[in-house]
């Protein structure tokens, strides 16, 4: 299941079909769902709760199908809508981590573009989630990454956000 915008669905889909997938049948069967539908907002605002019903949702229909689980990524500037309000940001990246808790049949990666985002979004995904995927090449355990019920998240900043980002690009040392 992949969340986007239109235009990043339409990209994904090309993308599938140059790799060889047919993607109007693995979508006919259900094995693949590509949304860009904002069923998780109300009223213009993204709801934390309405997402999580609706991931929810999607795995137990995914598993009734017949499927083994659900994975699934979406675009955080898509999933926020235009009012881009990242206040619940931290609610809904723990909230989805109790999700994966609750739900192991359930796995995903949350999409979070630097060039589209701001600073504030990007340094909470790195304290909000366990492992981090950077590119194709580089994917990591996060040692950013605290659990939800510590303490408040040190104060977002460009600087501290590129150094956290410099360190993880760095190789592993044994």
């Amino acid at each position: 299941m992949m969340i986007n915008a239109p235009d990043m669905l339409i990209a994904a889909r090309f993308c599938m079909a140059a790799a060889g997938v047919n993607v109007t049948y693995e979508i006919r069967k259900g094995a693949l769902v590509l949304s860009s539908t904002q069923e998780h907002m109300s009223d213009g605002r993204f709801d934390v709760d309405k997402m999580i019903r609706l991931l929810e949702e999607a795995v137990s229909q995914s598993l009734a199908d017949g499927h083994k689980g659900l994975w699934v990524t979406g675009d955080m500037t898509w999933e926020f809508g235009t009012e881009r309000d990242f206040g619940l940001l931290h609610e809904y990246e723990y909230a989805l981590e109790e999700l994966f808790e609750k739900q192991p049949a359930l796995s995903g990666i949350c999409q979070y573009h630097r060039d589209t985002l701001p600073v504030g979004a990007l340094q909470n995904a790195l304290y909000t989630h366990q492992g981090i995927y950077i590119n194709e090449t580089l994917s990591r355990a996060n040692p950013y990454y605290v659990p939800f019920a510590s303490p408040e998240l040190p104060a977002a900043s460009a600087t501290n956000l590129q150094e956290m980002l410099n360190a993880i690009r760095q190789p592993l040392r044994s």
